[in-house]
């Protein structure tokens, strides 16, 4: 009666984003689990709300807390399964783990995702090397290279998996162009 409500209205994108600056903030002063907190109250408000969830799930790995942090990005990747980021870290939690032929089903499961993320593609290389599938192992490294072939350590990688497939030749002339993959 009479009175005048001076409370700001936001939407709820608007609220987790304060919060994930909130965060941010907290983080910056060396006040890490406040920080999280404000994180995952972001989170709470808006689940969507991808920074705050690789925020999050990269602070939690550094404390070496995986359960969560693998809970988080499966959540992600449930409400975005285009984000091969999260793919990324879901499987790098895997990979940590010592599961490393879940998280390369992880990678095969979204690599449609992926598209021309050269990363993403030789993250897959390097775990199908280490998994003794060198073929697979070389085919992508060749779609990493062709988005990226700068990267000298991806070089490195295919020449071991071809010589490891017994395509000796081909690892002998690796610093030539990548042909295109026959379909």
């Amino acid at each position: 009666t009479g009175r005048i409500d001076k409370r700001v209205t936001s939407s709820i994108p608007e609220r987790a984003e304060a919060e994930y600056r909130r965060g941010l903030a907290l983080v910056n002063q060396g006040r890490v689990a406040e920080g999280m907190e404000g994180f995952r109250l972001a989170l709470t408000t808006d689940a969507a709300h991808e920074a705050a969830r690789q925020t999050l799930v990269a602070l939690l790995m550094e404390q070496r807390r995986y359960d969560e942090a693998f809970g988080l990005m499966q959540k992600g990747l449930e409400l975005n399964p285009g984000n091969s980021g999260f793919a990324m870290l879901l499987a790098r939690i895997m990979v940590d783990r010592k599961n490393l032929t879940a998280a390369l089903e992880v990678l095969q499961k979204y690599a449609p995702a992926a598209g021309s993320n050269a990363e993403y593609h030789a993250f897959a290389a390097a775990l199908f090397q280490r998994l003794g599938r060198h073929r697979d192992a070389v085919e992508e490294y060749q779609v990493a290279l062709r988005l990226a072939p700068h990267a000298g350590v991806w070089w490195v990688g295919l020449g071991i998996s071809q010589e490891a497939a017994e395509r000796r030749k081909e690892a002998a002339g690796n610093g030539r162009i990548i042909p295109e993959k026959r379909k």
